[in-house]
């Protein structure tokens, strides 16, 4: 597998081209580095997805301030890249080209959020393990403590997210859900203590959702059959 890594509107992109049957834009939990190594990179390898996944501005190496607005223009760069269709990798400085007529959004964790927010047209948006709303996630709530996860992120990752986590808390108490009409495949872990019923039931009463049950905990990790279903529900 290669990972090729191209920068579009200062948002660093890594891209695995697996083969023809479609895009996956896949807007990452944090913290997590997808590379060569992850199971997930691998899987798409082998399902012949090609793959594009955003560093979100201020992050890593994509240059900026970390803001739910940044993290949402990132994953739609991300889409439009895909849906592109050609780029030139900053390695070999050769463009590029894959098939772009399909494209499949998929948020994990924070990412679903970001995933919900942006507004680039797109085949399928797909939430996995979502986390969407941060009155579900404060001290005493039934969620994960999200301000717990964000000082850890700054004494542990200092030079991979710049932030305050003050800052970013105040950023997710502002964000308003946007309307959406079109279907949203919710997929929920069925062991995942970090995403609370309540949140599951907010977005169902929401937006037009189908709501799918895979194994495990808070991971993206799924079946090969489980994903195809996905992408082809």
């Amino acid at each position: 597998m290669v990972e090729h890594r191209m920068i579009m509107e200062n948002v660093l992109i890594s891209v695995w081209l697996n083969g023809d049957q479609g895009n996956v834009i896949l807007a990452p939990g944090i913290p997590q580095q997808f590379d060569k190594y992850h199971p997930f990179v691998e899987q798409m390898s082998r399902l012949k997805y090609n793959l594009f996944i955003p560093h979100y501005i201020g992050t890593r190496d994509s240059l900026g301030d970390f803001t739910i607005a940044n993290s949402t223009k990132s994953v739609a760069v991300a889409i439009r890249l895909a849906k592109k269709g050609e780029f030139k990798e900053l390695f070999s400085q050769k463009i590029l080209n894959w098939n772009c007529k399909k494209n499949y959004l998929m948020g994990f964790s924070y990412g679903a959020l970001p995933s919900l927010l942006q507004d680039e047209s797109i085949d399928k948006t797909i939430l996995i393990c979502p986390f969407i709303s941060l009155q579900h996630h404060l001290k005493g709530k039934s969620g994960e403590n999200v301000e717990e996860t964000f000082r850890f992120l700054e004494r542990a990752y200092p030079k991979t997210y710049g932030f305050k986590t003050e800052k970013v808390l105040n950023d997710l108490s502002k964000v308003v859900l946007p309307k959406k009409t079109e279907k949203i495949i919710v997929v929920r872990g069925l062991n995942d203590i970090s995403i609370p019923q309540e949140e599951l039931d907010y977005l169902n009463a929401h937006y037009d959702v189908l709501m799918l049950t895979k194994e495990g905990n808070h991971t993206i990790q799924m079946t090969d059959s489980f994903i195809l279903k996905l992408i082809g529900e």
